[in-house]
């Protein structure tokens, strides 16, 4: 409990069954830590209750992760793929640029903008949603970027990890 009546809640959702239990509480804010950890199915299932009641207050969902080491985690790669992946098909996003996704048919799609829109497009009208995308960003880091772990030698313990490891984790 914090000031303001403020209340900070930890969770886990080991197995795949655990992310009900948290089904209908909303949070403004959902944070997950080692992502590429989570389910696609977990994580989506989760953000769909960051939200609030409350006039004014932003609604924030972030996640920290380090790269995928099996494939349960490369959904995160494709999630994250305008920033991630090099044979992305649209131009490549900038590390902290705000890109905008919608659910279209099953599937997750960058969109142009954050404008709403109709779908299906061409649809009648009363087969049509007002679509209003997401947005999304990835911010890129690097052991260096953390003084902290420097200053102890936190770098020297990832730099004798084996290959692909290594790499991956450095």
């Amino acid at each position: 409990r914090m000031d303001g009546g403020r209340v900070i809640e930890f969770g886990g959702v080991e197995q795949e069954e655990d992310k009900q239990k948290y089904m209908g509480r909303p949070h403004d804010l959902k944070a997950f830590d080692e992502l590429t950890h989570f389910s696609e199915s977990q994580f989506r299932f989760l953000k769909a209750w960051c939200r609030t009641s409350r006039e004014g207050q932003r609604c924030r969902v972030v996640a920290g992760f380090n790269p995928p080491t099996d494939a349960e985690g490369d959904w995160v790669n494709r999630y994250f793929a305008p920033w991630l992946d090099e044979l992305y098909p649209r131009k490549r996003a900038l590390p902290g640029e705000l890109r905008w996704f919608a659910m279209l048919d099953g599937v997750d799609r960058e969109v142009k903008n954050g404008l709403p829109f109709w779908w299906p497009p061409n649809g009648p009208s009363e087969d049509q949603e007002l679509i209003e995308p997401e947005s999304r960003t990835f911010i890129p880091s690097r052991v260096e970027d953390n003084p902290v772990y420097m200053a102890l030698g936190y770098k020297k313990t990832l730099q004798a990890l084996p290959e692909p490891l290594r790499s991956l984790m450095l």
